[in-house]
């Protein structure tokens, strides 16, 4: 089959259904009739079936539904448990899930929610909208997939592929709902009223976004100017969440890994990020905000490999209703004395 070594796969006779010829490779397509056993061994020279055992398989649950209509497609399925395979299954079927959810002429948006639960009572919860145009979730080329979906799919699975610990996936369930209608918007520009900000005091950013067929929309986000701000100039970044990391130190362990997939950016946040004066240090999984400056050089030695230390950042998040993309920035000075 792929040469897997060791395996688990459920296996049993199959009937051919049609033969479809080729000059270079002919296919043949088929459905299974029964399991009779599993699969313990793929090789080069063959496989190895044994009848005694069966497979562990994982349930998958899907529903997909349209905006004003009762109907609700239910779809439920089952993938085999295999450390190598078991993601590239998951992803095949809920790319086929979003597959038929995706199949129309039309602008379709879609919000999706997949809840991942684990063997160790750990669990996962995402929730995304994508938007598809008239293509699909799906581009042109067979390999061309929505660049939302594709993202969504990697931070859904990548807790399998850890190096932590091991982690057996229990069940997925999925929930698909779309609507008839192109809701996105482009971020358009950025500014703020005041020609200094104040250190200390609250400040508004003003985003100009441009949704399809609508009016334009302006949103303001408020942040708290740092005092260690006074006399510098700050800039601010505006931006659709997908193109936003979030803040956060590199994993030491599997809750760590957990907790950065579940604080992902959505495709409806509109995220602010303002860089401002100082370093933050990353340590055991932790981003050290708070630190006197004279501890930083101390911590951020050579010789110290588990501390690393990142820009510091204040961010703020306003949730809009359509699915964003782009981003602007403007630079705003700020008074020399913080307010008392």
């Amino acid at each position: 089959m792929g040469s897997l070594g060791v395996a688990a796969f459920p296996a049993g006779p199959a009937e051919i259904v049609a033969v479809l010829p080729r000059v270079e490779l002919s296919m043949k397509v088929g459905q299974a009739i029964g399991e009779e056993g599993s699969m313990v061994f793929d090789g080069s020279a063959g496989i190895v079936l044994d009848t005694a055992r069966r497979s562990t398989m994982i349930p998958v649950e899907a529903t997909v539904s349209r905006e004003g209509s009762r109907a609700v497609q239910h779809y439920r399925v089952e993938v085999a448990r295999n450390a190598r395979e078991t993601p590239t299954f998951l992803r095949l079927v809920l790319l086929q899930v979003l597959e038929v959810a995706g199949g129309s002429s039309d602008d379709v948006t879609a919000t999706v929610v997949v809840e991942t639960r684990y063997g160790n009572g750990r669990s996962v919860r995402l929730q995304d909208s994508i938007h598809a145009g008239r293509a699909g979730f799906f581009g042109p080329g067979a390999d061309s997939i929505n660049p939302m979906v594709g993202k969504l799919l990697d931070d859904l699975l990548r807790p399998l592929g850890n190096s932590f610990e091991r982690l057996d996936l229990d069940s997925v369930r999925a929930s698909i709902t779309t609507v008839p209608r192109r809701q996105s918007a482009v971020v358009r520009r950025a500014w703020v009223n005041e020609q200094r900000l104040k250190a200390g005091a609250m400040a508004t950013v003003f985003v100009e976004l441009r949704p399809f067929g609508e009016p334009g929309s302006i949103r303001a986000l408020t942040f708290r100017v740092p005092d260690e701000a006074a006399g510098q100039e700050l800039e601010v970044k505006v931006a659709a969440g997908p193109s936003v990391r979030p803040e956060g130190a590199p994993p030491e362990r599997l809750d760590d890994l957990l907790e950065l997939v579940r604080t992902r950016y959505t495709s409806r946040d509109l995220v602010l990020v303002v860089g401002v004066p100082g370093r933050a240090l990353q340590y055991r999984g932790r981003v050290l905000r708070r630190l006197p400056a004279c501890v930083l050089p101390l911590l951020d030695a050579p010789n110290t490999s588990r501390v690393l230390s990142m820009p510091l950042t204040v961010r703020a998040i306003d949730r809009t209703p359509w699915v964003l993309e782009g981003e602007c920035s403007v630079r705003v000075p700020v008074k020399e004395v913080a307010i008392e």
